[in-house]
């Protein structure tokens, strides 16, 4: 487990089920809340320049429309659905593309 950090943002990495996935949780401060997207961004990318990874990873209740739409502007893309009874749960997956 990793964590970094840039601003109002934490990042923590866990190595994921396959070599190279990461699964990655965000932790941000209320004061930068509207001015994350540098600083998350930042915080993916030194990590994925720094390690091994190939995929980083988050789930994402569906109910959670900030989450998926902040996941989104960062880069975020959807990658797959798991379907439990209390509803969706989105998988998306982040490469830094060169």
């Amino acid at each position: 487990m990793e964590f970094w950090a840039s601003g109002p943002v934490c990042g923590v990495f866990v190595y994921g089920l396959w070599p190279g996935v990461f699964n990655a949780h965000y932790g941000v401060k209320p004061v930068g809340w509207g001015r994350l997207t540098r600083p998350a961004t930042a915080v993916l990318s030194a990590f994925w320049d720094a390690s091994d990874a190939k995929l980083i990873t988050g789930w994402t209740p569906a109910t959670n429309r900030a989450a998926i739409a902040f996941a989104r502007r960062l880069g975020f893309f959807e990658y797959g659905r798991m379907p439990l009874p209390e509803g969706d749960v989105i998988l998306q997956g982040w490469k830094k593309w060169a």
